[in-house]
């Protein structure tokens, strides 16, 4: 908790009102409209370096299939 609220004031100090932006946006939007956003920030150099801090490989894992051995479907066991 005191992580959080040294980094709300640290947001406050060098982004002031980025957040509330972002939170205003984020709550206006659809979801479909978000992903959209994301995959078309992810179509610049500069957007795909800030998705990649956004969602690192923990949270996004690169592709890795399997194929099942019941009904003969790939799938990523990962997600």
């Amino acid at each position: 908790k005191k992580y959080l609220i040294e980094q709300r004031q640290l947001q406050d100090r060098e982004m002031p009102g980025e957040r509330e932006r972002i939170h205003y946006g984020l709550s206006k939007r659809s979801d479909d409209d978000i992903a959209k956003l994301v995959k078309k920030a992810a179509m610049t150099m500069d957007g795909l370096k800030a998705l990649t801090k956004i969602f690192p490989e923990e949270v996004m894992p690169p592709k890795q299939t399997i194929r099942c051995g019941r009904c003969d479907q790939e799938y990523d066991p990962q997600i």
